[in-house]
């Protein structure tokens, strides 16, 4: 349903021709799966510019966003037009911070919230993904993807569940989890 004319479904699963070798830098992907997003903060990862620096940085850094109204981000963004013909739709949200945002170049990365698993270790939950915004500066938003609103499509094309109670069987040792191919 993606076109590169609209801002919708912005999202894409790729299949990969082998095995990833999971370690301490490298693992499987948690989803959200709540229709709603968090309360707390969430953490974006991607080449930011920290403090709307005018010089960009090829570091991948981590910034911390909050959930932004629809209301509020169509005063900064505009939500309509060409390319958003019915505005912010219910599988999109914004999010940003007084002080930092993604930017340009950071579509796809993932802003994610962290929770304790069974066992009490943190992993990270794909909330959104970073879909479009305003240009680095102060005040700046972005429109991510919301993850939950795909959760059948990615089951029905992965061929795994993400339901919560599966994904606890498999907590205990994450090697055992999903194998990403």
């Amino acid at each position: 349903q993606f076109r590169f004319s609209k801002k919708y479904y912005d999202i894409a699963l790729i299949e990969l021709e082998r095995e990833v070798e999971l370690n301490d830098a490298i693992c499987t992907a948690c989803l959200w799966l709540a229709d709603t997003t968090p309360e707390e903060a969430m953490s974006a990862i991607g080449f930011v510019s920290p403090g709307f620096s005018p010089n960009f940085d090829p570091i991948l850094r981590n910034v911390t966003l909050k959930e932004i109204s629809g209301k509020e981000c169509g005063e900064i963004l505009p939500l309509s037009g060409r390319t958003l013909p019915d505005g912010l739709v219910k599988e999109q949200f914004c999010a940003g911070s007084d002080d930092q945002d993604t930017c340009e170049g950071d579509s796809g990365s993932p802003l994610q919230v962290e929770r304790a698993e069974i066992n009490g270790d943190m992993i990270p939950l794909i909330v959104g993904l970073v879909s479009f915004g305003t240009p680095c500066i102060e005040g700046s938003v972005g429109v991510y993807t919301r993850v939950s609103s795909y959760k059948d499509w990615i089951e029905e094309v992965t061929g795994q569940s993400f339901d919560y109670l599966v994904l606890e069987l498999h907590s205990a040792n994450r090697e055992n989890g999903p194998k990403l191919k």
